[in-house]
Formats: structure tokens, C-alpha cells, sequence
């Protein structure tokens, strides 16, 4: 029996990715091969109840992906009875997983948040990374989704964590597209845009050519409100016609929507009409309610466009109760506007300016400017009608600060600069129409002059020159001071060039540098480290003594090719600039303790003594692996430089709301010039220890940047032949 079901087992999971070949080809062979699977999964033992429950909550998963709601549900329902049978926690976890995309596909988002977080609690019981991510990952979306975006961004940097340890890039991918979504309902469409083009650059890395039009959707979207319609409803078109032979109707209904609200914004009302209607047909064959609030504001406006107000009202009545189920807020606000017009159409301001209120509150809370610009003008209009002065003036300001501080077509560069170019074409428009009336106006005292007797010509003559050039004259001022501006900006824009390309070019020679010093410096510890090695396999007949002195030497190596590594993936990241603190409360003296432990091999082999003068409990408060790095750096540059017998001190005291640790040596102190070099990005030090140990310079560059990145400092006192004491500071905890 068990050799039967394994057999059986093996051949589900041959039929399983068939299946899914099919799925994602479009292919309808696949209802064949999902009947045959069930087939075999109803007559596997008993035995094999958690493999059955899990095949079952997969399947569910994705025959709801590809628009089969009620099916999946039937499924996830299967696959929840046979968890909850074995009381089993991965199974459950997989089963309510699925149930809650299942209620996310229908817009019930309440319920979808409880199974994501029942899910979830038991991926953390089994201490299972990958199963976390899907629940985290909903959970996100969900948040998001409410307008709740503080716990959307905790949950999507916890997925994107769970997914770069694992190398989920599949799951990273979805990441990333659905904060491209969350950035763009915060209206930071440059970082949806690079969000989205990130999910397009994993995808084309793993071959997943499907699933890239999710992140090419959001893209259309974005070029949309940049005003590039044309561009962005050719995306549109591509991605319906696309994900309507992959049978995606979820996509091919809201790209279908984008397009008849296109051509809506565009006055081509037949047009429209056939895409929403086409969006609802589709919505309606996947039976998913995401997209029904929308289509239905759709309807209403086209109703509107066509002045059937009553009918427009149904609609966004019908759009308002499917927006509060599904919790979708933009729809929400869209139907009570919406709303607002008709109700005003009928001469019922207090219910409109209700809504109004509403709408702007829901507006302000989710970011949504335009929506808020919208609403605010249509209070103050309402206000102002009723003679309520005041707040229709309170509201009429809030309109023009929203506008100007998000709104303002002029506030983009590009704007800005199609409007300077628009400006300067009025204006020479005026110039040749004053120029032409001018002439009218010579024309007209040449026609007079003739008719005036001889003494008179002189005069008028006299007058006509003097008006003429008058108007030359401030037409040429005005002419010079618009060119002195031109040159002035031309001028800033040359400067900000220059400094740029000094920036980088610095920049370049700095890098080139280090990977010169790093090359250098890493490759003759594994020159020694290579030819010691060689000894080792050549002198087969070593005595004790040398033995014991090629492997002291090998411990240097080795110990200096990995500090030089240690600071080089330390600079790395700097120069990455995604070097995120995190804070902690940690005992210093501990830390101490940690790091002479660490060193206490190389204490020894020098006959050092190090003196941890700290006091007990004392609580620092800050990122404790920088703390360890500067310890670390210190404590190894005083061993490296104190001669044999002598102590090494660490001291903690505090000054200045801070607590500053010291560690002294007894060395010879520091080569002049050092504090200059320290400060500098462009220039490296190194210098031999005691015992000609080598450096590479990057060591104390790194703890005084990362010090500098969490508001604390270093420096050092020192003595020709006295010795040395560095300082750092830390926030007390």
C-alpha cells in the first residue's frame, strides 16, 4: 500500500506540473488534467491526508488566480477540513492561506486579514521563513489596500526580507510591484515607477514573461496621470488583448477599464461605454468584486455625460456600497462626489455638502490630492451659496494650497520649462501685435498729415517718431532684461553641470584608488597564504618548530584577509547608501568584553594586558554591530602598533548627553597627518605594526562614517612615543 501510494503521489506531481503548464499557456487541456489529479487525490490512503490537503489549498490557490473563485473556494473548504483533521500546522497554514486569497479576490477584505494573520501565526509556530512570506506579503496589500500604509510598509520590508534570505525572487517580484502600488496612492510616482521597473528587471532575470504584465499595467497607469494618454492607453490595449488569451480576466478587466475611462476623459462616449461594459462582462465570467465599485462610477459618469441624472445616481449609490464592502477608499470618495453633483442637480445642498465633507475627510487621510482639490472647491462653492462667507473662503484657500503644492502643472521640471518656452511665444506674440498697431496707428497720422496744412506736418511728424520710439525702447529694455534672465538660468543650470561632473569625477578617481589599494593589499596575503601551502606539501619531514611558525604566519594572513574584507563590504555598502541603523539598548562593557574575547589569541601570542576599565551596567543605545566595528578596529590597531608587555586600556565616561568610550595605547603614536586623512573621502593611510603586520586604510574610515551616520563622533589624542587614545561617542540608553 505504501509503495502504491507513493507511485500514486509521483505521478499527481508529473500531472500537477502539466497542469500548470497548461494553465499558463492558456491551454483548456488543463481542466483534463486538473479532473485527473482530483481523481487520484480522492483515492490516495489515509496516509497521505497532508499531502492531499496541501495539493488541495495549491490548487485552490491557483484556479482563483486564473478567475475560478467558486472552484477555489470548493477547494480551500477541502484542504481547511482535512487540516483541521490532522491538526496539523503546515497544512493549516497552507489552508487558510488559501482561503484568504480566496476572500481577497472578492473584495472581503475583513476576513482575508483574519485567515492571513491565522496563517501567519502558524508559520511562526513551525519557525518556517518561507511559508511566512505569503501571509506577509497579503497582509501588506490588505493594509494598503484600507489606507492604512505605516503597517503596509512594516509588512511588505518584512516580506522583502523573508524573500531575499530565501531567494524568493517569484514572491520579491509581487513585492515590488505592489509597492509600486502603495507609493502610488502616497502620489510618489518616481518611486513607482522604479519600483515597478525593479519587478520587471527580477522577472526578465527568472523568465516569468506572464507575470510582467502586472508591473507593465502599473507603468501605464503612471504615464496616465504624467498626461502621456496616448502612450499609456496602448499599454493598456496590449496587456487586455495579452491577459485575455492567458485567461487573467482580473487584468484584462481593469486594463479594459482604463480604457473606457480613457476615452471617457476624451468625450468618446460610445467608446467608453463598450470598454466598462467589457470590464463588467468580464468581472462578472471571473466572479471577482475588486473591480465593481469602479466600474459602476464608470457607468455613472458616462450617465452623466449624457445627462440621465437619475440614473447616474443609481450607479454611484451602487458604486458607494460596493466601495464601503470592499473597502476600496478612491472608490469611495469618487462615488460620493459623484453623488454631490447629482444631489446638487436636484437642489439637495445639504445632503451634497455632507457628502462633500466625507469625501474630503476619506481624501486627506489617504493622500488623495486631486480627490481633496475636488471636494474642497465644491464645499466652498456650496458654503458660498449659502451666504456662510467665512467657510467658503476657509475652503477656497484649502483648494489653492492643495493645488499649488501638489497639483500645479508648473511644479515639474518639464512644465516648467514647456511654460517658460510658452511665455516667451505669448510675448512675442504681443510684441508683433503692438508692432502691428503701431503701424495702424502711422498709417492713420499719415492719412491725417496729409490733410493738415504745412506748419503742422513738422509737429505731428515730430510726435509719431517720438511715440514710435518710445515703444521701440521699452520693447528693447524689456528685450535685454528677458535675455539677462535666459543667460542667468542658463548660467545656474552650466554651473550645477560642471559641479556634477567634478562630483563624479572625484568620485571615479576615489573608487579606482580603493580597488587598487584592495587589490594589492588582498592579493599578497594570498600569495603567502598560497606559497606557505605549498611549503606544507613540498617539507613532508618539518620539525615542530617550523611547523608551528608557517602556521602563525598563515593565522596572520588569513586574520588580514579578512579584515580587509570585513571593511571592504562595510565600505560597500556605504557607497550603496543603504546602510539602515537599527537601534537596540546594549551593556557596552559586555561588547568590550565580546571583542577583547574575540582578540584574545593575538593578546596573548604578544604578551599584552588589556584593561576594561568600564563599569558594570552601563546601557549605550544605538546600532550595536557599528559599537562592535569601532571596538573591533581599535582595539585591533593598539594591539597592532603596542610593543610586548605593555596595556591596553578601555575607559567609559559621559559628557554632553553622551557616553564616550576610550581605548589607549601604549605605543608610539600616530603618523603626523593622520586627522586630515581621516576626514578625507580621497585619500588612504597605511602603515606596518610592530611586527610588520600590513593595513589597508580603511578601517578607521568606516567607524567614523558609520559613527557620523548615527549622530556620533571619533577622534584621537597623541604623543610621539607616549602613545595613542581614540574617543567615541554613543547615545546613552
Amino acid at each position: 500500500l505504501k509503495a502504491s501510494a507513493t507511485a500514486d503521489t509521483i505521478r499527481i506531481n508529473e500531472f500537477l506540473e502539466q497542469y500548470q503548464e497548461f494553465m499558463d499557456a492558456g491551454n483548456l487541456a488543463y481542466q483534463t488534467k486538473l479532473e485527473q489529479i482530483l481523481h487520484r487525490l480522492e483515492k490516495l490512503p489515509g496516509s497521505c491526508n497532508e499531502y492531499r490537503s496541501m495539493k488541495y489549498a495549491m490548487l485552490a490557490i491557483s484556479e482563483s488566480v486564473y478567475g475560478n473563485i467558486d472552484f477555489g473556494d470548493s477547494l480551500s473548504l477541502l484542504a481547511l477540513e482535512q487540516a483541521e483533521m490532522l491538526e496539523d500546522n503546515k497544512c493549516k497554514a497552507e489552508a487558510y492561506r488559501a482561503r484568504g486569497n480566496i476572500c481577497l479576490w472578492r473584495g472581503e477584505l475583513n476576513k482575508a486579514q483574519s485567515y492571513f494573520e491565522k496563517s501567519l501565526s502558524c508559520s511562526m509556530q513551525l519557525g518556517d521563513s518561507v511559508a511566512m512570506i505569503g501571509p506577509y506579503f497579503n497582509l501588506a496589500h490588505i493594509m494598503t489596500s484600507k489606507g492604512n500604509l505605516d503597517s503596509g510598509f512594516m509588512y511588505y520590508d518584512k516580506t522583502v526580507q523573508l524573500c531575499t534570505k530565501n531567494e524568493e525572487f517569484e514572491y520579491l517580484a509581487d513585492v515590488k510591484i505592489n509597492l509600486a502600488k502603495a507609493y502610488y496612492r502616497q502620489e510618489r510616482l518616481s518611486d513607482a515607477f522604479l519600483a515597478n521597473i525593479e519587478a520587471i528587471n527580477i522577472l526578465d532575470s527568472i523568465g516569468s514573461k506572464q507575470r510582467r504584465l502586472y508591473p507593465l499595467h502599473s507603468l501605464a497607469v503612471i504615464y496616465r496621470d504624467m498626461g502621456m494618454d496616448s502612450l499609456s492607453t496602448c499599454y493598456f490595449k496590449e496587456i487586455y488583448v495579452s491577459s485575455k488569451v492567458k485567461r487573467d480576466y482580473n487584468l484584462a478587466a481593469s486594463s479594459s477599464l482604463d480604457i473606457g475611462n480613457y476615452y471617457l476623459r476624451r468625450g468618446s462616449i460610445d467608446s467608453a461605454y463598450k470598454y466598462i461594459n467589457e470590464a463588467d462582462l468580464l468581472v462578472q465570467e471571473s466572479g471577482a468584486n475588486q473591480y465593481k465599485g469602479s466600474i459602476n462610477i464608470g457607468f455613472a459618469k458616462i450617465s452623466l455625460r449624457r445627462d440621465e441624472y437619475d440614473r447616474a445616481e443609481v450607479y454611484f449609490n451602487r458604486g458607494l456600497r460596493i466601495a464601503k464592502m470592499n473597502h476600496d477608499v478612491e472608490t469611495e470618495i469618487a462615488a460620493k462626489i459623484g453623488l454631490a453633483k447629482c444631489y446638487r442637480r436636484k437642489g439637495m445642498d445639504e445632503e451634497a455638502l455632507e457628502l462633500l465633507l466625507s469625501a474630503n475627510d476619506l481624501a486627506t487621510a489617504s493622500h488623495s490630492h486631486e480627490n481633496s482639490c475636488t471636494a474642497c472647491k465644491m464645499i466652498a462653492e456650496l458654503y458660498y451659496a449659502k451666504g456662510l462667507y467665512t467657510e467658503a473662503a476657509k475652503h477656497y484657500m484649502l483648494f489653492t494650497e492643495i493645488y499649488n503644492a501638489y497639483l500645479d502643472p508648473l511644479l515639474d521640471e518639464n512644465n516648467r520649462n514647456l511654460a517658460f518656452q510658452t511665455q516667451l511665444k505669448e510675448q512675442a506674440e504681443r510684441n508683433a501685435l503692438l508692432e502691428k498697431e503701431a503701424e495702424n496707428s502711422a498709417q492713420i497720422v499719415n492719412s491725417q498729415i496729409k490733410r493738415i496744412r504745412g506748419q503742422r506736418i513738422i509737429l505731428i511728424h515730430s510726435i509719431a517718431l517720438l511715440v514710435v520710439g518710445t515703444i521701440l525702447i521699452c520693447q528693447l529694455v524689456k528685450s535685454i532684461a528677458e535675455r539677462k534672465k535666459i543667460n542667468a538660468q542658463l548660467k545656474a543650470s552650466n554651473e550645477e553641470v560642471r559641479q556634477v561632473n567634478m562630483r563624479l569625477k572625484s568620485e571615479n578617481e576615489f573608487k579606482n584608488r580603493l580597488f587598487s589599494i584592495v587589490s594589492h593589499d588582498l592579493r599578497s596575503p594570498l600569495t603567502g597564504l598560497y606559497s606557505m601551502l605549498q611549503v606544507f606539501s613540498i617539507q613532508k619531514n618539518m620539525s615542530s618548530e617550523e611547523r608551528q611558525v608557517l602556521l602563525d604566519n598563515l593565522m596572520e594572513s588569513t586574520e588580514y584577509a579578512l579584515g580587509l574584507i570585513d571593511n571592504l563590504l562595510g565600505w560597500t555598502q556605504k557607497q550603496m547608501k543603504n546602510v539602515k541603523p537599527e537601534e537596540t539598548a546594549f551593556d557596552i562593557k559586555k561588547v568590550a568584553q565580546e571583542i577583547a574575547k574575540l582578540n584574545s589569541a593575538k593578546i596573548k601570542v604578544r604578551k599584552l594586558a588589556i584593561v576594561n576599565s568600564i563599569p558594570e551596567a552601563k546601557i549605550c543605545r544605538g546600532d550595536v554591530n557599528i559599537a562592535r566595528l569601532v571596538l573591533r578596529n581599535l582595539l585591533s590597531n593598539a594591539i597592532k602598533f603596542s610593543p610586548e608587555d605593555a596595556a591596553i586600556e578601555m575607559n567609559y565616561e559621559e559628557g554632553g548627553g553622551k557616553a564616550v568610550i576610550s581605548v589607549k595605547d601604549m605605543a608610539g603614536g600616530v603618523p603626523p597627518g593622520l586627522k586630515d586623512i581621516l576626514d578625507s573621502d580621497e585619500e588612504f593611510i597605511s602603515t606596518s605594526g610592530k611586527r610588520n603586520e600590513k593595513g589597508n586604510g580603511l578601517g578607521l574610515k568606516l567607524c567614523r562614517y558609520f559613527l557620523m551616520k548615527s549622530g556620533n563622533s571619533l577622534w584621537f589624542e597623541s604623543r610621539q612615543g607616549e602613545g595613542t587614545t581614540f574617543y567615541f561617542t554613543l547615545d546613552i540608553g
